[in-house]
């Protein structure tokens, strides 16, 4: 932590702050985790008040170091004492602007509520740092392609051309054999080929990563949206092998915020 010579006045009117803060309000939700959070609006709420009350605000100030990116948040004191703090985090290779902005977020929300002694999240005991291939409370329920033959067709009116069009079920379990390739558990880039849609749902989403092309499904309505608009681009995914397919787990980057 970097702090001016000397910290007294700011360190009692933090303690004098501290009095009034309360944590915010978890007003977001994490679609993976099923667990609630505290946007960055809702943090800076719950302590720019407490704070200027007594003489302190806080700056959050954002560099770049190469393939990482950092958000110095600092305490500064009327009587001009100051403390701060950098908190640092690596870029995905190609990262976006949207990508970047996703990754000052949530530096900011964590930095901000660490050095105001604020809780913004439950607290799932570390479980969410834990393998993706731990035991789940819920079993995932394997992926299966629905028989286009089954399908019911749309009306004739509905507009047809942005949706990309259903794979043959044959086409698709042939091309599951390339999952064979992939570890059971795999972290990485992968360019979005296709992405089959029925019923204006994504059932199943083709990728090519390191160890060749792929289908992959997911149950998170959030990451199927996400790889309908990254065809013919990429991002950094998390993928599990359940039965016989490979299953989303997480999405590492993506061009808007994923929560935490």
């Amino acid at each position: 932590m970097q702090r001016s010579d000397t910290i007294g006045e700011l360190a009692k009117a933090l303690a004098a702050a501290n009095l009034e803060i309360v944590n915010p309000s978890l007003d977001a939700v994490n679609p993976h985790f099923k667990s609630r959070y505290a946007s960055l609006g809702a943090i800076i709420n719950a302590v720019r008040l407490p704070l200027a009350r007594h003489g302190i605000s806080a700056v959050q100030t954002v560099s770049t170091d190469g393939g990482a990116v950092g958000v110095t948040t600092t305490l500064l004191h009327a009587s001009g004492e100051w403390m701060a703090e950098t908190a640092m985090s690596a870029l995905p290779d190609r990262a976006t602007v949207q990508q970047l902005g996703s990754v000052i977020t949530y530096l900011r929300r964590y930095a901000l509520a660490s050095i105001t002694g604020i809780v913004g999240e439950d607290d799932d005991d570390g479980n969410a740092t834990t393998s993706p291939s731990a035991p789940r409370s819920e079993p995932r329920k394997p992926f299966k392609p629905q028989d286009p033959r089954t399908a019911v067709p749309p009306p004739p009116t509905a507009p047809r051309a942005t949706k990309p069009v259903p794979e043959p079920v044959a086409e698709v379990k042939a091309a599951t054999k390339a999952l064979d390739a992939y570890p059971d558990v795999y972290e990485g880039t992968f360019d979005i080929l296709r992405v089959v849609v029925r019923d204006g749902k994504a059932n199943a989403i083709q990728v090519d990563g390191k160890h060749g092309k792929a289908w992959v499904a997911t149950t998170v309505q959030e990451y199927a949206d996400m790889a309908k608009e990254h065809v013919n681009d990429c991002m950094q995914l998390q993928v599990e092998r359940v039965g016989d397919t490979l299953q989303i787990m997480k999405v590492i980057a993506s061009k808007q915020e994923v929560p935490f």
